[in-house]
């Protein structure tokens, strides 16, 4: 099975799909160039967290698929301030408006990417000396709660996609005080890895949380 994955985000999306997908299915193999594609592959199409992401990305990924040899067509994305059912919804539209030829299956991030990695709770310990933390924890436990449920933090008067991300470095800052070990949109660090992923993993099937996570599980098996 060859696989063609666009991820909406910046570099560091495009890093931990390629760590990750291999541990979802170790049969896969990551290509850098198409003209690499033999069997058994997978080759990421990144966004780069670009405004025209529906319109450019998912039109250059189907025109592609639509004339190799792919299987299937991953879209991975996240559904921001929409309900995931209304992003899925965008998204089938757009894909049935240009016309795919290959299964299409749908990785909606719900809300956004930092909310599954929120849900490692090894980055989160039970007490914390960290201030910036603990406010963040007063606001909504995100070791006890679903992440997916994160509000807004409307005194810093960020969005809930920004708080998961700062909710996310204060974690990674408290666990990891004196390391350089850190999360940005270009550099994921210690996110693309397999002990990260197992624990995100492990809180979705324990804890029924995050459940958006359950697209990553079943798109490339």
């Amino acid at each position: 099975m060859n696989v063609y994955v666009v991820v909406e985000g910046e570099k560091a999306a495009r890093k931990i799909y390629k760590t990750w997908i291999p541990i979802v299915n170790p049969e896969l193999q990551y290509i850098d160039y198409l003209n690499q594609l033999e069997q058994n592959n997978f080759f990421i199409l990144a966004g780069f967290g670009q405004s025209q992401f529906l319109t450019n990305q998912i039109e250059h990924a189907i025109k592609d698929v639509n004339n190799l040899p792919f299987d299937r067509l991953v879209l991975a994305i996240d559904s921001e301030d929409k309900s995931f059912q209304d992003k899925l919804t965008e998204l089938t539209e757009r894909v049935e408006g240009i016309g795919c030829n290959v299964q299409v299956m749908y990785v909606i991030q719900h809300f956004c990417f930092e909310t599954w990695l929120l849900g490692n709770k090894q980055i989160f310990r039970r007490k914390t000396n960290d201030d910036e933390l603990q406010k963040f924890r007063a606001l909504f436990d995100v070791r006890n709660n679903d992440p997916e449920l994160l509000p807004a933090n409307d005194e810093r008067t960020w969005n809930r996609s920004q708080f998961a991300l700062q909710y996310l470095r204060a974690g990674l800052r408290d666990v990891h005080p004196a390391s350089r070990v850190s999360y940005t949109k270009r550099n994921p660090g210690v996110i693309a890895t397999e002990g990260y992923f197992s624990q995100v993993k492990k809180r979705h099937l324990d804890d029924q949380h995050i459940l958006s996570f359950k697209g990553i599980l079943e798109a490339f098996i």
